[in-house]
């Protein structure tokens, strides 16, 4: 039976386990990243007119809510049943 070198058979064993990983990081980067949204894209903008006092007042309100403006809004909104 003949002997294999040492080092010869560590590079073939790393030369394999390259080879194994290539294949693996090719099947799963295909599924990588945000998952596409579907229904209705929400592109649409609506702007209103408010004094500074009332503009402090949302964002104390949104802030206290750990939302955003525009997420306190679209949650007013909602509860209104408007959408």
């Amino acid at each position: 039976m003949a002997k294999i070198k040492y080092e010869t058979a560590k590079e073939v064993q790393q030369q394999a386990s390259m080879q194994e990983q290539k294949k693996t990081t090719t099947k799963t980067s295909k599924n990588l990243g945000r998952p596409k949204k579907t229904g209705e894209k929400a592109d649409k903008k609506i702007m209103i007119n408010v004094t500074k006092t009332q503009k402090e007042k949302i964002e104390l309100y949104a802030e206290k809510s750990g939302l955003s403006v525009a997420g306190l809004i679209k949650s007013l909104l909602a509860k209104e049943n408007i959408f």
